[in-house]
């Protein structure tokens, strides 16, 4: 839910989509890189080619994998721009629509300290999880469908990992919260 609300602050659907759209180009982008050094090393593919014919198909997909990062960083630092602002702009808003009694009863600083901590993990915190988590599911992916072609029985072997996998994300995600409850409530300040 964090990360599509995230997305949605990007304002920006189609640039959320090209996003998903450039990690799912780069990752095949690496499998192809890994086949081809495969291949090249087998020599089975063209039997008669030159290994500077190996080399220089290695050497373009290499340019081509850093180009589509580079794209896929630049957007998805756009994205996380344009939502960092949108985002920043709806905080001020509820924080300057508050009524006169919350700022009666609240010092300055508690209000500035809170808004300066929720906008440093909008800014910093997020856009590397989100990052990371698109990587990390995207190289999962890509190993799934590997394995799955390459050994189809491993297909047999997944479902039941799959589903242990899914009990226990579960029960480590209401544990998480406890544990950032439990956090917070520990950083406030003792009377």
């Amino acid at each position: 839910r964090v990360y599509r609300d995230y997305f949605e602050a990007a304002g920006a659907t189609h640039l959320a989509l090209l996003v998903l759209v450039l990690y799912t180009v780069n990752q095949a982008n690496m499998v192809v890189s890994d086949w081809w050094l495969a291949a090249w090393a087998g020599g089975r593919l063209f039997p008669g080619a030159s290994a500077s014919f190996y080399l220089s198909v290695y050497v373009a997909l290499g340019a081509l994998l850093a180009l589509l990062t580079f794209l896929r960083t630049l957007a998805f630092t756009y994205t996380g721009l344009r939502a960092s602002n949108r985002l920043h702009a709806q905080l001020a808003l509820v924080v300057m629509q508050g009524t006169q009694a919350f700022f009666d009863t609240t010092p300055l600083g508690r209000i500035i300290a809170r808004f300066a901590s929720d906008m440093n993990k909008i800014d910093e915190t997020l856009p590397h999880a989100v990052e990371l988590a698109l990587f990390c599911v995207f190289s999962v992916a890509a190993t799934f469908v590997v394995i799955s072609t390459v050994t189809p029985g491993f297909l047999l072997a997944a479902a039941p990992t799959l589903v242990v996998y899914h009990s226990t994300t579960q029960k480590y995600k209401k544990t998480a919260l406890v544990l950032k409850r439990l956090d917070q409530q520990s950083r406030g300040p003792v009377y």
